[in-house]
């Protein structure tokens, strides 16, 4: 939840980031990012439509090597998240579909989906740079681009 949290403080769409690079037109609402965390393995996949792949590609991975001096790494940022998160909750409360998938997901020996919110707001703004960081510096990254014919 920590990862996801500094995730979408970073890329997500309050982020002062994503606001600048939308107005600007660098990015339109393609713009999205995935993250999967598994004892295993952990990845996130960022997506999204540009004239200018390699241009963008650059941007955000210069973007990410300093994302522990972003702007958007702000207590007041933070609480703006948990609630965006929360919101996502129950909506995904309200269909029995994205309850059962989300359900899946969270499920372990001690914890369930509906122990999200408490999970989500006992966490510390200390707790999401550390994993953050920790995560961004042990990252090895590769691009992946689709050209129209």
């Amino acid at each position: 939840i920590a990862l996801r949290v500094y995730f979408a403080m970073i890329l997500g769409w309050t982020s002062q980031t994503y606001q600048k690079l939308y107005e600007s037109g660098e990015i339109d609402d393609s713009f999205d990012f995935d993250l999967e965390v598994h004892p295993e393995f952990q990845f996130i996949i960022i997506s999204l439509d540009t004239k200018v792949p390699i241009a963008m590609s650059n941007k955000i991975r210069q973007y990410l090597r300093n994302a522990k001096d972003s702007e958007d790494l702000s207590e007041k940022h933070l609480q703006t998240v948990k609630k965006e998160l929360y919101g996502e909750f129950l909506r995904n409360m309200d269909s029995l579909d994205s309850l059962s998938n989300q359900f899946v997901n969270y499920f372990t020996e001690d914890e369930t989906y509906f122990d999200f919110p408490n999970l989500l707001f006992n966490l510390t703004f200390e707790d999401i740079l550390k994993v953050g960081t920790k995560f961004l510096k042990y990252t090895d990254v590769t691009d992946f681009t689709i050209f129209p014919k």
